[in-house]
């Protein structure tokens, strides 16, 4: 009688299994590390083509501050510039290249001008005199408006105090201004309080004049407060359809709409039909890279021709 038949052995080793296993782990990560490097590689890729997009997209504008250049010295007349000339139109998509580009021009002596506020003569009183109008009608408190003027008068004693004064407070900055933004370090004028009043303002040399066929009807108010709201209509429609040639021209206008007596305020300023100072913001697109600056130009009234004396990066 035969006995039982024991259990059968198996044929798998233990051993291949784990192998088995072990191989696929490896393969597993193998593949992961490959994705992941593909992954960066990608990216790098990615970077690679932003970075050349935005160096192309910088030498757009590069080429938009050129044509602005050109604009404001073949088509800009030194002695009689307003808003209805070639140099004021904005451009908003000047095909260069694969991308595109644009600026928008301005001009700067239609501004008030913060170095006046250095001058000792009867345009510098006036300055000091509308300043605080300008600020206040924008929006910013009395007291800061005050501290503004101050800020900027050289002959006044209370400059420190002006900016904060006292430890850890901003040092008055030399004068005259490089920089309207400057201000923004007077006490009490942080934040957005300034924003508005910015737009308005500019820091030109302190014997600049303001060009009355571009002049901001803001500034002009600042140092007229007892013009209407009429008489300033009266001028915009004037300066639309004929800009003044001459100053003496403005002037006769003025005695007959604005009357006498500010007419004689008008006399101490220091005014022109000319223009010299440009701010050109700048914009350039190459597909999804957006590049925008901001420049000021200046042209010589001797040759007529202008150069780049400011130029940053502008961010959203």
């Amino acid at each position: 009688m035969r006995g039982k038949a024991g259990p059968k052995r198996s044929n798998r080793h233990p051993t291949r299994g784990m192998a088995l296993i072990n191989a696929l782990l490896v393969v597993t990560a193998l593949a992961a590390v490959t994705l992941a490097l593909l992954a960066r590689t990608d990216a790098a890729r990615q970077r690679l083509g932003m970075r050349f997009a935005a160096d192309q997209a910088g030498l757009y504008l590069n080429a938009a501050e050129l044509l602005a250049h050109r604009v404001i010295d073949t088509s800009t007349p030194l002695d009689f510039v307003h808003a209805g000339q070639a140099w004021a139109m904005p451009r908003a998509a000047e095909p260069i290249d694969q991308g595109i580009a644009g600026w928008q021009m301005s001009d700067l002596q239609g501004r008030f001008n913060v170095n006046w506020l250095s001058r000792t003569d009867g345009m510098g009183e006036a300055a000091r005199i509308a300043l605080p109008l300008l600020a206040r009608g924008q929006g910013v408190p009395a007291e800061v408006a005050s501290r503004l003027r101050i800020a900027l008068d050289p002959l006044s004693l209370f400059r420190d105090s002006a900016f904060g004064g006292g430890a850890g407070a901003s040092a008055p900055p030399p004068l005259p201004l490089a920089a309207p933004d400057t201000l923004r370090l007077v006490a009490g004028a942080g934040g957005a309080r300034l924003d508005a009043l910015m737009p308005l303002l500019t820091a030109l040399p302190r014997d600049t004049a303001m060009n009355i066929n571009t002049l901001r009807p803001e500034v002009l108010s600042a140092f007229l407060p007892t013009l209407r709201p009429r008489e300033l209509e009266e001028l915009e429609a004037r300066l639309r359809d004929a800009p003044f040639p001459d100053v003496s021209g403005f002037l006769e206008w003025a005695e007959v709409v604005f009357g006498p007596e500010n007419t004689l305020l008008l006399e101490n300023l220091n005014l022109t039909t000319g223009s010299d100072w440009f701010e050109a913001r700048l914009i350039a697109r190459l597909d999804t890279v957006v590049l925008r600056r901001s420049a000021v130009l200046h042209r010589h009234p001797d040759t007529g021709r202008s150069v780049t004396v400011f130029s940053m990066p502008e961010v959203d």
